[in-house]
């Protein structure tokens, strides 16, 4: 057992010298600390090694990167995993929400489904929207809320409608110049909390933030623009935009 410990620190000191440089774990303290979080009783039943913070990130990246890319090829785990433990992450939270959204709808469902029937991964989403919040966060956000308030599976309602009114409340707030999809986005996400599939609890969130108020001060200043872009939102929905607005 011995001889095995042995084998197996040296292999990783030689792993983390080349990594990190050769003064990294010199001293026998660390030795002996770190050969007793990999020790195994046996060669056959290693003890998980416990990897530093970079190695853990690299691999959540690497997991969640994969997800995205695969479109439903990779457990679901590894984007929520991403959205649980790496919340303050921007590349690996934005790749995870990204990733929610590029299967198939029936995909999406059951994988938004799996995500708003837990309230620690909504509020990890809330925390990602308040640390990172672009246009980009923005709309995913309000994207993957949308679509989790007509998924039975989705039971966490009304702590989703928050996340969604959050999201709103963000993206009118800062955003100066609307593109199409973008405001097809806040369509969709006013109607979802105040249409008429919305909930009683989804029109108080609404009327806490003062979204339709809010949403139709957007809409006033697009149809005042003269810019080519401004002119197409206008032409495009403004049927759309006056049914919601004004039902």
């Amino acid at each position: 057992q011995q001889h095995y410990a042995d084998g197996r620190l040296d292999d990783l000191k030689t792993f983390t010298s080349e990594a990190y440089g050769s003064e990294a774990y010199t001293s026998q303290a660390h030795e002996h600390t770190f050969a007793s979080e990999v020790v195994a009783h046996s060669p056959t039943q290693p003890t998980p090694v416990r990897l530093p913070g970079e190695m853990e990130r690299f691999g959540a990246l690497l997991r969640v990167h994969r997800f995205c890319q695969t479109a439903g090829k990779s457990p679901l785990t590894d984007a929520t995993n991403a959205i649980r433990s790496h919340a303050e992450d921007h590349e690996i939270a934005i790749t995870a929400l990204r990733g929610l959204m590029n299967g198939t709808e029936a995909e999406t469902h059951e994988w938004l489904g799996h995500v708003g029937a837990d309230p620690d991964l909504i509020a990890q989403m809330r925390r990602i929207l308040v640390s990172f919040p672009t246009e980009e966060t923005c709309r995913l956000t309000m994207k993957s809320a949308t679509t989790m308030l007509f998924v039975p599976a989705a039971t966490q309602v009304e702590d989703i409608e928050e996340l969604c009114g959050m999201a709103l409340s963000i993206v009118i707030e800062q955003t100066e110049h609307f593109t199409g999809d973008l405001w097809a986005v806040v369509l969709q996400a006013v109607d979802a909390l105040v249409g008429s599939r919305g909930s009683d609890s989804g029109r108080r969130t609404a009327g806490r933030l003062d979204i339709l108020t809010r949403t139709e001060e957007a809409w006033d200043a697009i149809t005042t623009k003269i810019d080519a872009v401004s002119k197409a939102i206008v032409k495009i929905y403004r049927e759309d935009t006056e049914r919601i607005l004004h039902r």
